[in-house]
């Protein structure tokens, strides 16, 4: 039976067969591919959120938004990471991403700043 609830005919289940095992080899051979794309893009999202700090101080607004996009790209790279269905890689990006929000949020909301009138002093 087919999706539609018919028969199907044999021409139409070797066709189905055919489509099924390029299916698997495609979705076997995009494992890898995930997890490179997945280790590029965490190393610029670690790149951009590095920058976002350094800038902080001079160029509020600019490192605001590096600081979005580099959480963005973060968010990508372990939705990507998932795609690659290696439970240990999964489990570093995970855990790299864990690890740097951790930082970010404590560095950003949670880490006493001094004003700035008794910076200039």
């Amino acid at each position: 039976l087919n999706t539609y609830g018919k028969e199907m005919t044999e021409k139409q289940l070797t066709v189905q067969q055919e489509f099924d095992r390029a299916d698997e080899a495609y979705l076997e051979k995009m494992k890898p591919y995930n997890r490179n794309v997945s280790v590029i893009t965490m190393a610029a999202a670690v790149t951009l959120l590095t920058v976002s700090m350094v800038f902080e101080k001079r160029m509020k607004i600019i490192a605001d938004g590096v600081m979005l996009g580099g959480l963005f790209t973060l968010f990508y790279s372990i939705g990507r990471g998932f795609a690659s269905e290696n439970s240990k890689y999964v489990f570093a990006v995970v855990t790299i991403g864990l690890i740097l929000v951790l930082y970010l949020g404590y560095h950003r909301f949670v880490k006493p700043h001094q004003p700035a009138t008794a910076a200039k002093k």
